[in-house]
């Protein structure tokens, strides 16, 4: 195996995997946050806990709302899932399985029916960035009127986790080959050195007439 694409396969894939896994869990958190309505703020909450609450539902909004951009900016030296899908492609005569032109192409063309999401996304990815702006100074909390809970982001996280899930089967298919490949020709190399210095049998016993 090419052992520059296996460490750039393996690091690109980790990250990428960690980033979707903390992201579910982010927007799995932001949904419960959600479902408080606001008639119940001060219902059920002192001061000191409703104080806790917003401070909560800002952190889980800002982690989702930045993990998302890494993961989605296609721009830079940012390690997005379009980077990946593309290096995928690129080396993808270093996987053992034939990798399918069309489904990748697929991959990418799949993402642009949530293209005004992303857009959503990154615009409030960059208001968090921006919050110094003078236009928040009169308004602090203009950052956080962006709604991006939709059922689309749940969609896109999905849909980076299966083609991780794709690519991650095929290289593990491809590890698994090589080293079965590996295996037997370490196999053939101990055997042929049992040979080179086997004892003839008929040395051992005149009745056996074959060798090793």
């Amino acid at each position: 195996m090419n052992k520059i694409f296996h460490d750039k396969y393996t690091k690109f894939s980790d990250h990428l995997f960690r980033e979707v896994s903390l992201l579910q869990k982010w927007l799995g958190q932001a949904v419960l946050l959600m479902k408080i309505k606001k008639s119940s703020y001060l219902k059920y909450f002192n001061e000191q806990e409703l104080e806790f609450f917003f401070q909560q539902k800002i952190l889980v909004e800002s982690a989702l709302v930045l993990g998302l951009g890494r993961l989605l900016e296609d721009r830079g030296k940012n390690q997005s899932i379009f980077k990946f899908i593309r290096f995928c492609r690129e080396n993808r005569k270093s996987f053992s399985k034939n990798l399918e032109s069309d489904l990748i192409r697929n991959f990418l063309a799949d993402f642009e029916d949530y293209v005004d999401t992303i857009a959503a996304v990154m615009e409030r990815r960059d208001n968090q960035y921006g919050h110094t702006d003078p236009s928040y100074v009169n308004d602090p909390y203009k950052i956080f009127k962006f709604v991006i809970l939709t059922p689309k982001i749940d969609a896109i996280i999905m849909r980076c986790y299966k083609v991780l899930q794709y690519f991650d089967d095929a290289y593990d298919e491809t590890v698994l080959h090589f080293n079965k490949s590996s295996d037997n020709a370490e196999l053939l190399n101990v055997v042929e050195c049992l040979k080179s210095v086997a004892v003839p049998r008929a040395l051992i016993n005149p009745r056996w007439k074959t060798r090793f």
